[in-house]
């Protein structure tokens, strides 16, 4: 008695082919494809030379940025994350810290990253967070010296409260706090002299 055939309990080889490519095929680049399928880029950036991955775990999005200038430079990138605030992560030194510059546009979180000579770094998403300001910046480039740019530039339009302990040393808990229309040198301003003082005390 022979055994049946596994061959003979398969569909036929064309109805196999038809049901893989029944839903079409796109004869185009796989960034194409998905632009196509309505899914957005999961990075991008306006400059050159920019290389980047992207995994999950932990809860957490990572994402890994290098460029590979020669120069220092400035620049935004933009991440398909939202409601979560971007980390910045040195490799080499080790330093953590929260990402000084972004936003959230258009259902993304764009950060502004500053990196040296082929400088990288990772830009971690982890936690829940909103951005404190809204603002663009220009996407420069230090090149002999000079700044060479490849963006609108957009001033931050908000106030600026700064505050200093006026007797943290004798122990007090006291704070100064002063309102600017604009971020400048303190040290300048004649009409701040007890905050300079302030300063000046806890800086040394």
């Amino acid at each position: 008695m022979n055994a049946p055939s596994a061959v003979s309990s398969r569909p036929p080889y064309q109805t196999l082919v038809d049901s893989v490519w029944s839903k079409g095929v796109m004869e185009c680049s796989p960034v194409e494809a998905l632009r196509r399928l309505g899914v957005a880029p999961d990075f991008e950036c306006g400059m050159q030379d920019v290389a980047w991955i992207h995994r999950r775990g932990g809860g957490a999005d990572w994402y890994f940025v290098a460029c590979g200038s020669k120069t220092n430079v400035t620049f935004e990138a933009s991440f398909r994350v939202v409601g979560k605030m971007p980390e910045i992560w040195d490799a080499e030194s080790g330093e953590i810290r929260e990402a000084g510059n972004w936003r959230v546009e258009g259902g993304r979180t764009v950060v502004a990253l500053d990196f040296p000579p082929s400088g990288s770094a990772f830009v971690v998403f982890r936690r829940g967070g909103k951005p404190n300001v809204k603002c663009k910046m220009k996407n420069v480039k230090l090149q002999d010296n000079a700044l060479t740019l490849h963006s609108t530039f957009y001033t931050l339009h908000s106030l600026w409260q700064v505050s200093f302990p006026v007797d943290w040393y004798t122990g007090g808990k006291n704070v100064k706090t002063v309102t600017w229309l604009e971020l400048k040198d303190w040290t300048a301003d004649p009409e701040n002299d007890a905050l300079g003082d302030s300063a000046r005390n806890c800086d040394s």
